[in-house]
């Protein structure tokens, strides 16, 4: 009977930790009624090359809006972009899509500031 137990429980936890990890993806950029960019700033921990610091933000953009992410501040090792799409700090958007930015570091804990742009 135990054994039984544990075969049904093993699985339903695998799915709810599967659950929580997808909600804890990133934390939502959310734009002010009326407003097209959006101010963002934090702090990182400390990275190494081989396993950087990692934090994602995150948010709803639609098809040919033109979406833009300018670093404000951040230290030496840290860097601010957009994954998955080409690479540099403009794109503009062929479908409706979540768009997240990664926020990386590869050295000492360090605060860092970006403002995105939606057109």
């Amino acid at each position: 009977m135990r054994k039984i137990l544990f075969g049904i429980s093993l699985p339903m936890f695998v799915l709810i930790l599967a659950g929580v990890s997808q909600a804890q993806k990133g934390t939502q950029i959310r734009f002010k009624k009326g407003e097209s960019s959006a101010a963002v700033s934090g702090s990182i921990l400390k990275g190494s090359f081989n396993r950087p610091a990692e934090k994602v933000f995150l948010f709803r953009a639609r098809k040919g809006q033109i979406v833009n992410v300018r670093t404000i501040s951040a230290g030496q090792s840290v860097n601010i972009g957009f994954k998955g799409l080409d690479g540099s700090d403009t794109a503009e958007l062929t479908v409706d899509q979540n768009v997240d930015i990664y926020v990386t570091n590869r050295g000492k804990a360090s605060r860092f500031a970006f403002e995105v742009t939606i057109k």
